[in-house]
């Protein structure tokens, strides 16, 4: 009986720790999409986007 709690409470605790990090890929991935490419591609340098 107490081995099915135990499990219980890990498995709740991975989905607790799964949900966090897919929060948090939502802030994450609006910066990669809006910021990261006007600061990484410069319009007509190829050598110094490279």
């Amino acid at each position: 009986m107490m081995g099915n709690r135990i499990g219980f409470q890990s498995q709740n605790r991975t989905a607790r720790i799964a949900g966090l990090l897919y929060s948090l890929m939502i802030p994450l991935a609006a910066f990669g999409v809006m910021y990261a490419p006007t600061s990484l591609v410069i319009e007509g340098n190829v050598e110094a986007t490279i």
